[in-house]
């Protein structure tokens, strides 16, 4: 069964800047560059936490949103709308419960036409059933990715080690340069957002 939805990942170790290069496209690419709505926000402290299944994740307060939205450290679920076309946005996938959250968010908010969202290449130690898991797989299996579908792009990012008095300029160079890319991958197809 081919996906219809197209999802663009942003993949990586820790510390990459996954979570800021989605912070930058939502703030400056898609609520400022192409005016979509940004709605639906749940803050970090809920997509932290386990829920019942019935139970709603709490949306932040619409006079919210923006200033939230615009805090460099804080993670979060959202959409953004413009005409028909509808985003669902994740600024985070490091743990299962975050994963378990955006699936049930994605779910809540269907339909929906692209996802956003980080995967990282983590092992963690499972200490309940004394193994180790891949947090990747986890991620492709619970949002039911197919990994090698046209509408599936993939931005692996790296870390940048340089000498301490050019590690400012590489890493800043390094980040236009990601958010460039990102934003060139969305304009175009299978995205064509603008």
């Amino acid at each position: 069964m081919e996906q219809k939805i197209k999802i663009l990942l942003i993949g990586g170790a820790e510390n990459t800047g996954k979570s800021e290069l989605i912070r930058s496209l939502v703030v400056y690419f898609l609520r400022n560059k192409c005016k979509f709505e940004i709605e639906k926000v749940i803050e970090d402290s809920t997509i932290n936490l386990k829920h019942n299944e019935d139970e709603e994740l709490k949306e932040l307060d619409k006079n919210e949103i923006k200033s939230y939205i615009d805090k460099k450290d804080k993670d979060y679920f959202c959409i953004a709308t413009k005409s028909n076309i509808k985003i669902i946005i994740s600024t985070a996938s490091d743990v299962e419960v975050i994963i378990d959250n955006l699936k049930k968010y994605c779910n809540k908010n269907k339909p929906y036409n692209f996802i956003i969202s980080p995967i990282r290449d983590k092992f963690f130690d499972d200490k309940k059933n004394n193994e180790y898991r891949y947090i990747r797989n986890y991620f492709i299996k619970t949002m039911s990715i197919n990994i090698e579908n046209v509408n599936t792009i993939e931005i692996p990012l790296a870390k940048i080690n340089r000498k301490k008095d050019r590690r400012t300029n590489s890493l800043k160079w390094y980040k236009e340069k990601i958010f460039l890319i990102a934003q060139k991958i969305l304009e175009q197809e299978p995205f064509n957002i603008k």
